[in-house]
């Protein structure tokens, strides 16, 4: 407990040892660990702060601290496991994850995570569990989907980026705002029931926003180039206005408020979609 680590370097820890392991109320600054056998690189506990430091090569996880902590300006490369793992009601800013094994950051409930970086990995790249919010961030070429909500959670500003399945995807009364998706796998957005997603702008990938709820508001976007369609909805109850879509296509099922469907702005109504 109440541990502080600085300027400390951990190397070859052996088939089993932890690089740097500490309780509740402890803290890691400007500490690098290398090569550690299959569990954490860095594992500290509750109300933990590991700030400037460096996993590489970790057997197991590269970072995982328990609730109330903060995770900063850290970077982690080639852990077999997640890269960073974080207990609720925490955040994680300005850390660049890359190549792990499983998930890059997965985030308990309450969590923030901004300024982050997720390249590569196995899983998904980011993963935030309720009521968290994932802000300016990148999660490119992860295996599965980029930025994965669980409920009542808001991505806004971020890029998802050749994800081998969606590019993010939420569950219900969730957001997603002012954000890019390219060339993902399946969905460039993909949400559930009872979200928002405005502001976004999608290229290519196969669907450009799909759902398969209701009770969702879909607002001021724009699609290019899906595969399949730019919004594709196989549920009704949701509301579709003002968003455009070019080389591609609409395609609702019936039961959806939509805006009337322009080819152009001229003459066009206030809340009307355009496909061109």
């Amino acid at each position: 407990l109440n541990s502080n680590s600085t300027d400390c370097h951990v190397y070859n820890t052996g088939a089993t040892a932890i690089g740097l392991a500490a309780g509740d109320h402890s803290s890691a600054t400007r500490c690098s660990v290398r090569t550690n056998g299959p569990v954490p690189a860095f594992d500290f506990g509750n109300f933990a702060n590991i700030t400037h430091c460096h996993s590489e090569s970790s057997g197991g996880d590269g970072i995982d601290v328990g609730t109330n902590s903060s995770v900063s300006d850290c970077n982690v490369t080639d852990a077999a496991g997640e890269g960073i793992g974080l207990g609720g009601y925490s955040r994680v800013e300005r850390c660049i994850v890359q190549n792990s094994g499983t998930t890059g950051i997965n985030a308990s409930i309450h969590t923030i995570m901004t300024d982050c970086i997720v390249d590569n990995s196995g899983g998904a790249g980011i993963d935030a569990d309720d009521n968290s919010i994932v802000r300016d961030s990148v999660a490119a070429s992860n295996g599965t989907i980029g930025i994965v909500g669980d409920q009542h959670v808001s991505i806004i500003n971020c890029t998802a980026a050749r994800n081998g399945e969606d590019g993010s995807s939420v569950d219900t009364a969730s957001v997603i705002r002012d954000c890019t998706a390219r060339a993902n796998a399946v969905a460039n957005y993909r949400i559930a029931n009872d979200c928002r997603i405005t502001g976004c702008h999608s290229d290519g990938g196969q669907f450009g926003i799909a759902s398969s709820s209701n009770d969702n508001t879909i607002d001021s976007n724009s699609t290019v180039d899906a595969t399949g369609a730019g919004i594709f909805l196989t549920a009704g109850g949701n509301i579709v206005t003002r968003n455009t879509l070019s080389g591609t296509v609409f395609s609702f099922e019936v039961g959806n408020d939509v805006g009337t469907i322009q080819t152009t702005p001229v003459g066009a109504g206030p809340w009307d979609n355009f496909a061109f």
